[in-house]
C-alpha cells in the first residue's frame, strides 16, 4: 500500500477454503479480509493511489473424463458446475461411483446411465461434526459395497470404511485405527481389498479380507510413494500395479514396469497390458505397456486439458469401464477472469489507519 506498511496478500487460511485477498499489517501482524467466497482470489495489483485492487479470480472444478483405448479421444462422463472426482467403475456392472460436492460438502455418489445420479455415503451416515472429507471411492464387481477413505475432522485421521448399497451402518475396512488408510482397489472376486497404508511416515501396500473389522497383510512393506496413484488389482488376479511396479497379491514377487512416468495404472481386461498417460509437452500421451516385453505402444493425445488429477491426494485412478473399451478418471477445469475491487474498507477507521483518509 502506498504507506508502505500495510500488504496486501493471498492467504488460504484452512486446507477447506478458497484462497482469498487479506490487507495485512507488516508492524501489528492485524489482518482483514477483503474477499470472500468459493473461487480463488490471487496476484493482487495495487493501484498507486491505494483505492483500487487488480487481482485474478480462479475457478478450478473437476470432472468425471472417459477416454477411449483406441482412438484416446476423451468424453466428459460427469460434467457439472461443481466438483466431481474421484470415479470408480463397478468391474461386472454397469454402476460408477465418485466424490462430489453438489450438495456443499464431498460426499460419494452413484452415477448409472439412465437413472438420476444419488448419494451413496454422506456426513449424515457417520456422528455429527466428525466427517471432514470422503475420498477414493471403489465399487466391488457387483457394484454392492463401496470402499472409501473417511478423513476424520479430530486430528484429521483417515480410515478406510465399507459400505452396502443396500443400506446399513458403515464398518471400518480394517482394525487398524493407528495408520492412516489411503483408497484402494477390490479383488477380481470381490473377497479382498488392497490399498495404501502410512504409519510412522513409511508407506505400505496392504491387502485386507472385505469383510469389516479385518487384520491388515502387507503385501509390500516400505513401499515407496513414487506418485499420487491408487493401487490397481489386475481382473485376472495375479497381479497389483503401484507405482511402476506389479506385486503379486502374496507380495512374493515384484516385477518392474519400466520408467513410464504414467499418473496411474489401470489393467486391460485379459491383464496382459497396463494403461497409462503422461505428459509430454503440450501432449496427454495415452499408452499402453506390454507386461510380457515391457514394450510401450503410444495409442494417442488426449489434449494437455485432460491431464489427470485428483483435488486429494493420494486418489489418481484409472478405472476401467466393465466393457473394457475405456477407463475413467477426474481432471480439472480451469478459468480466470481479471477484476479491480473498489471502496474495500470493510472496518471504522480501517482507512484512516491505512493513512489513506
Amino acid at each position: 500500500m502506498p504507506d508502505s506498511r500495510h500488504v496486501v496478500v493471498a492467504i488460504k487460511t484452512s486446507r477447506e477454503a478458497a484462497t482469498q485477498l487479506w490487507m495485512a499489517d507488516t508492524r501489528s501482524q492485524e489482518r482483514h479480509a477483503l474477499t470472500s467466497g468459493t473461487t480463488t482470489s490471487i496476484s493482487p495489483v495495487v493501484s498507486p493511489d491505494g483505492r483500487r485492487i487488480a487481482f485474478t479470480e480462479l475457478t478450478r472444478i473437476f470432472d468425471v473424463l472417459s477416454v477411449d483405448l483406441a482412438t484416446a479421444a476423451v468424453h466428459p462422463l460427469v460434467l457439472t458446475e461443481r466438483d466431481e472426482s474421484m470415479p470408480a467403475w463397478a468391474s461386472k456392472k454397469p454402476a460408477l461411483a465418485f466424490v462430489t460436492d453438489r450438495n456443499g460438502p464431498q460426499e460419494l455418489w452413484l452415477h448409472v446411465d439412465g437413472s438420476p445420479d444419488r448419494p451413496l455415503v454422506t456426513a449424515r451416515d457417520f456422528p455429527p461434526d466428525t466427517t471432514q472429507w470422503f475420498m477414493g471411492p471403489a465399487l466391488s464387481p457387483e457394484a454392492d459395497r463401496v470402499v472409501y477413505t473417511r478423513v476424520e475432522t479430530q486430528g484429521g485421521g483417515a480410515h478406510l470404511w465399507i459400505s452396502a448399497l443396500a443400506g446399513g451402518a458403515p464398518v471400518p475396512l480394517t482394525n487398524d485405527s493407528v495408520s492412516t488408510e489411503y483408497p484402494g482397489s477390490w479383488s477380481p472376486d470381490g473377497n479382498w481389498f488392497a490399498y495404501l497404508s502410512m504409519r510412522n511416515d513409511h508407506w505400505s501396500l496392504m491387502k485386507a479380507k472385505a469383510s469389516g473389522q479385518a487384520v491388515p497383510i502387507a503385501v509390500k512393506a516400505d513401499a515407496d510413494r513414487t506418485n499420487d496413484a491408487v493401487p490397481c488389482w489386475s481382473l485376472a488376479g495375479d497381479w497389483i500395479v503401484y507405482g511402476e511396479n506389479l506385486y503379486s497379491p502374496d507380495g512374493a514377487t515384484v516385477k518392474s514396469l519400466g520408467s513410464h512416468k504414467s499418473a496411474a495404472y489401470v489393467f486391460a481386461p485379459d491383464g496382459k497390458r497396463v494403461y497409462g498417460m503422461r505428459a509430454d509437452g503440450d501432449k496427454e500421451l495415452l499408452f499402453s505397456v506390454d507386461i510380457a516385453t515391457g514394450q510401450e505402444k503410444i495409442v494417442g493425445d488426449a489434449g494437455k486439458n485432460f491431464r489427470p488429477a485428483s483435488n486429494l491426494n493420494p486418489a489418481i485412478r484409472f478405472s476401467m469401464a466393465p466393457d473394457g473399451k475405456s477407463f475413467v478418471y477426474s481432471a480439472p477445469r480451469s478459468s480466470s477472469n481479471l477484476w479491480i475491487l473498489e471502496g474495500f474498507g470493510g472496518k471504522a477507521g480501517f482507512f484512516a489507519r491505512l493513512g489513506l483518509r
